[in-house]
């Protein structure tokens, strides 16, 4: 039987691309063996002395059924599988546990981002959800607090993320993407289908989405929603909102696609600017430590390495097999 893969994350890397582009029935290769609300319900969301893997096994040995009848490679994606971000990823070493336990045969793909559009991403992403921290805050809570989690840097160190499922699956089971080279969508598809085990031919190119899903709002809208969030977004990470204004939140998202978003500019590059800052000199040395694990073109993707380090322009050549 073909191993399945299974996409972890992280958040903010193409994920929602992936799921409904490539990993669908109408690609052509691929059978998902479960959704993402069953694997957040059976594998992230029960408690630490509640979790019993039994549940989650049955589900998704038919899902491999399913997809050996089908003729398709099984895959399993849920970005939640890496812990999530707005909480610090605190549990990402319990759920590659889980993960293990449940498909220990797995191959893992984990895709990586530059850490800066990555922090910033998943801050516009946490408003969006209903969120109400400014960038600043969300960046940093005082350090004092622990009874909650929240939003910690060393979330984005990757390499401890991949060590972390090495140790579980081996070394050469878990698969590392960058998210940059999306920008070649169909050649990326491809690439996902090859480390699969599969046949790159089969995929039908037509299905793949040409343009951004899921995209986070914009700077302007972001600013919007930090206010309006208080009074009308009521979700996990802003559960006191006294109301949940659904419409509201897709009319702001409509206005972002045709105004918004064009007149973010200024407030953009100031937001930036602060997330360059926050991130300088901090993932250098995790970056460098992921080129070493991965063959990664890390330097050539833009991700910040060591002064004068070498790593990552001697294997641009790409990932080693």
């Amino acid at each position: 039987m073909t191993s399945p893969l299974v996409h972890i994350g992280l958040h903010r890397t193409g994920t929602t691309w992936l799921q409904q582009g490539l990993f669908t029935e109408a690609a052509g290769v691929f059978h998902p063996v479960l959704s993402m609300e069953r694997t957040i319900d059976l594998i992230v969301r029960p408690h630490d002395l509640a979790w019993d893997p039994a549940p989650a096994r049955k589900a998704i040995e038919k899902g491999l059924a399913a997809a050996a009848q089908a003729g398709r490679l099984p895959v399993l994606s849920c970005e939640e599988l890496s812990g999530n971000p707005h909480a610090g990823a605190w549990n990402a070493a319990t759920l590659a546990d889980r993960l293990h336990a449940v498909l220990p045969e797995a191959r893992v793909l984990i895709v990586v981002r530059r850490q800066e559009e990555l922090v910033l991403s998943n801050h516009r992403q946490y408003l969006a959800r209903g969120g109400v921290g400014s960038l600043k805050r969300y960046l940093h809570p005082d350090p004092r607090w622990f009874r909650v989690p929240r939003f910690r840097f060393e979330t984005f160190e990757f390499d401890r993320l991949v060590a972390c499922h090495r140790e579980r699956f081996g070394a050469d089971r878990v698969e590392v993407r960058c998210h940059e080279a999306i920008g070649e969508p169909v050649e990326f598809a491809r690439e996902i289908v090859r480390l699969a085990g599969g046949d790159p031919a089969r995929l039908e190119v037509a299905t793949l989405p040409r343009d951004r899903v899921n995209a986070a709002p914009s700077a302007l809208l972001s600013a919007i929603l930090r206010r309006t969030n208080r009074l009308c977004r009521r979700d996990d990470v802003n559960p006191h909102a006294p109301w949940h204004l659904w419409r509201l939140h897709q009319a702001l998202q409509a206005l972002d696609r045709v105004v918004l978003r064009r007149l973010s500019s200024g407030l953009d590059r100031r937001e930036r600017r602060l997330v360059a800052e926050a991130c300088r000199g901090r993932y250098a040395e995790s970056n460098a430590r992921l080129a070493a694990m991965t063959g990664l073109d890390l330097a050539g993707s833009g991700y910040e390495l060591p002064a004068n380090s070498r790593i990552g322009t001697e294997t641009a050549a790409g990932p080693r097999r």
